[in-house]
């Protein structure tokens, strides 16, 4: 795994060595803090608004049987008209979102920034975005993100992947945590004890 090989591991012998150390079978974690549905919308609708004022859309027409959407906004402008928007709803986002200052975002490049959006039959396939326009001093005069959308596929091991066996990991990591914490055989601590004479 640290060589950057294929693993693989038995699932049902995971689920059986979690309610070994005190799981429930097929316990799932908490769920992660979500936002009420009035909350979602208000954030979307501020999304909106502040992409209908910023963002130039153009068509740059069909090519190859797709179409090609393009979408500039100077950067900084756009990230910080957004936040001013949804700033009204701080007190609703989940602990721990802190919302950026404008002072956060003065030394953004106000540089503008396209995205070129591919749609086929309709659907987004593409998104390409120039990187370098976002470092004004970059020595890199171009640097492509490029984002695809496809079916998601679920991964398979190879034949030969090495197969992980929870109870001598579990094993190592206790070894490892007592040697740290300088536990021996006996379960006391490896310090030489001096006795004062009395």
């Amino acid at each position: 795994m640290l060589e950057g090989k294929w693993v693989k591991i038995d699932m049902k012998e995971m689920e059986r060595t979690a309610a070994e150390m005190g799981a429930e079978p097929g316990a799932k974690p908490s769920p992660e803090p979500t936002l009420d549905a009035r909350t979602q919308q208000q954030l979307l609708e501020a999304l909106r608004e502040t992409i209908a004022r910023e963002v130039d859309f153009k068509s740059a027409g069909d090519k190859d049987g797709s179409e090609h959407i393009t979408a500039t906004a100077p950067f900084r402008t756009l990230i910080t008209e957004f936040f001013d928007e949804i700033r009204p709803l701080a007190k609703r986002l989940p602990p721990g979102a802190e919302m950026p200052t404008a002072k956060d975002f003065k030394d953004a490049p106000n540089t503008k920034v396209t995205a070129d959006f591919t749609l086929v039959n309709g659907e987004l396939t593409e998104v390409y975005v120039d990187l370098a326009k976002l470092a004004e001093d970059a020595k890199v005069k171009k640097l492509g993100l490029v984002v695809r959308m496809s079916e998601g596929q679920a991964p398979t091991a190879p034949a030969g992947a090495t197969e992980l066996n929870m109870d001598e990991i579990l094993g190592g990591f206790g070894a490892a945590m007592m040697e740290a914490e300088g536990v021996g055989e006996e379960g006391l601590l490896e310090e030489d004890f001096t006795e004062d004479a009395a």
